[in-house]
């Protein structure tokens, strides 16, 4: 009996060893996997001698994100875990030499991002009044500026509705009745639309809901998302 009970445990025993052998090597495969995933994850590199400008971007509502766009105009959207940790990025990038970007004029010197920004909006609206830059141009520059990006599509690039209307079949440049008017919101073009909101807003006040004229935003992921898919 003993020596059966022997036997017995030396067979538990080497079930153990065969039982550990087989965790250890599962651990392996799963690290071997592991690193090839990594190895194997997409990078992006943008050395400094390429690199045009930087935006603050928000990431899912959050200011967290930063756009960088290089010489080719090409944007990059990088979301970082805290506004923090963006602000020491794009520190750190500020203070690295830049010679074909719009910072390089102030290398060596402290960049104060918002106000070196705000002089560069104001240079874009110069350029585009002394007629050097095109309408589109500079409205895309403006979503540039708003934090408007086409690689999030809760924050797509946005154009105003100009023209007035769209049933003639000739469009006159020429008469002012051709377009919109822009000291109104698209709510408010005409009596009859106008007079739909302020009884939407009445009907939300009057059924204790939050007033608004409007139900919805003119732009959001979803619309974004059709209107790329009528493009394709």
């Amino acid at each position: 009996i003993n020596l059966r009970s022997k036997k017995k445990k030396i067979h538990q025993r080497g079930d153990q060893r065969e039982h550990r052998h087989d965790e250890l090597k599962a651990k392996e495969e799963a690290n071997d996997e592991q690193e090839d995933v990594t190895f194997n994850h997409r990078s992006q590199r943008i050395p400094f001698e390429e690199l045009y400008s930087v935006f603050h971007r928000r990431y899912q509502l959050q200011n967290v994100a930063l756009e960088i766009f290089d010489t080719n105009r090409k944007g990059t959207l990088f979301a970082f875990n805290t506004e923090t940790e963006r602000e020491e990025i794009l520190s750190k990038i500020l203070s690295s030499p830049l010679p074909n970007s719009i910072f390089s004029s102030s290398y060596g010197t402290s960049i104060n991002y918002k106000k070196f920004m705000a002089s560069w909006k104001s240079k874009i609206v110069s350029q585009w009044a002394n007629g050097k830059m095109t309408n589109f141009d500079l409205l895309m520059h403006m979503n540039s500026f708003a934090g408007r990006s086409h690689n999030d599509l809760t924050q797509y690039p946005v154009m105003p509705w100009i023209i007035a209307g769209y049933s003639s079949e000739d469009l006159d440049l020429e008469d002012p009745r051709t377009y919109r008017d822009l000291t109104k919101p698209m709510g408010a073009q005409d009596e009859e639309r106008a007079e739909q909101f302020r009884e939407k807003y009445k009907m939300y006040e009057e059924s204790g809901m939050e007033p608004a004229h409007y139900g919805t935003h003119y732009s959001c992921a979803a619309y974004v998302l059709y209107y790329l898919m009528r493009l394709e």
